[in-house]
């Protein structure tokens, strides 16, 4: 994508947990990461070269032609959102701020993601609509004890990856896109419209439609419109609905969140220390990376968890609990630094990665600034 810049935004602060150890672009949602689908979009697109283009992160929703006639100077505005814009910026030191005022703003068809749960709320209609923009076929294997409903036209499966006997595949919800060295055990039920990432194991679990599997996670029990990044672990009974999982998660046997309230109303979700409306009755809760759940943890409405948090089962967690907080059974304390990248090294070398010096410095960062919010 020659003169194609993808930027971010003080809107990032909103996604936090989501952001803290990642850019807005490697977000996923649908099939592809946000990323990937600029990319995708905008790969045999046919730009002037007079200045650069640049596209908010957080875009999820574009009129082509409305990017296409951006002239040097213009801006595309979604309720209020930067959208795109072109402007050949000559210092780095410009601001944000800076380039909006110097633009003609344009009000636009698209839409910019704002909170976490916009994520959920769109992940349905992105799961299907990626479906036609990925690669497909059949190039795995299905046993023929397997049951599939619908038309296989809407069925992906990747190489090296094989649903086993007495497993069902339901495409007459939606398409269903397997990755590569995927694997799909007896029992398991998924539902489309649904992403199932590269070397990732369904073991028995019910994935019901609207639902993301990242690269190499561990699924059983009962999932309903997720979002899980990548590299998690839900590998026991439990209901997880309405809610995004970051990284390195693991969920203990029996974690269970509530998506829906039992009066109905809205829920609200603690978003930079206010309590925001979502506008829908429908939320579970948003997990940041390396946390972890023990047995029988049970995840309030609305609840938001920072990034390398241990906690314990047994009873209802808050609906808010920071970035680095361990919870010994009579409060929240500091995660030492030092125990958590210890942790961490040792469960990505369990799949085979490793903490690289870079990462581990994003997280100190973290780790610093979040210190004054922890309980």
């Amino acid at each position: 994508m020659k003169n194609i810049f993808i930027f971010e935004d003080e809107g990032t602060e909103k996604l936090l947990p989501l952001t803290y150890l990642r850019k807005i672009g490697d977000l996923r949602v649908g099939i592809f990461t946000m990323r990937e689908r600029i990319e995708k979009t905008f790969r045999t697109t046919e730009f002037s070269k007079e200045s650069p283009l640049f596209i908010n992160g957080r875009a999820i929703r574009w009129n082509v032609d409305e990017i296409q006639r951006l002239k040097n100077g213009e801006m595309l505005i979604s309720k209020d959102q930067i959208l795109a814009f072109r402007f050949g910026i000559k210092s780095k030191k410009i601001s944000m701020e800076q380039i909006r005022n110097s633009c003609k703003e344009i009000e636009c068809n698209g839409e910019v993601i704002e909170y976490p749960w916009n994520l959920i709320e769109i992940n349905k209609e992105l799961l299907n609509e990626d479906f036609v923009l990925a690669k497909r076929g059949i190039y795995g294997f299905v046993d023929d004890g397997a049951r599939i409903y619908g038309d296989k036209k809407n069925l992906h499966i990747g190489r090296g990856s094989k649903s086993d006997a007495f497993s069902v595949l339901n495409l007459e919800t939606g398409p269903i896109y397997i990755g590569k060295n995927v694997h799909i055990t007896p029992f398991s039920i998924i539902e489309g419209p649904a992403y199932i990432g590269d070397g990732t194991i369904v073991d028995g679990g019910k994935i019901r439609g609207g639902t993301t599997i990242g690269p190499v996670c561990r699924i059983s029990g009962e999932v309903e419109n997720c979002i899980f990044q990548g590299y998690s672990n839900k590998h026991h009974e439990g209901f997880l609905g309405h809610s995004w999982v970051g990284e390195w998660v693991n969920l203990g046997a029996g974690t269970t969140n509530s998506d829906l309230k039992n009066n109905y109303k809205e829920v609200k979700v603690h978003i930079q220390g206010k309590e925001i409306n979502t506008k829908s009755i429908k939320i579970g809760c948003f997990i940041g990376d390396h946390t972890k759940t023990g047995i029988g943890t049970l995840i309030n409405t609305g609840t938001v968890i920072g990034i390398f948090c241990n906690i314990l089962g047994g009873r209802l967690t808050p609906k808010y609990i920071p970035p680095f907080s361990w919870d010994s059974g009579d409060g929240f304390s500091e995660y030492k630094i030092e125990r958590a990248i210890e942790t961490a090294k040792v469960v990505m070398k369990r799949r085979g990665k490793t903490l690289s010096k870079k990462y581990e410095k994003k997280i100190k960062k973290v780790f610093e600034i979040t210190r004054r919010g922890r309980i």
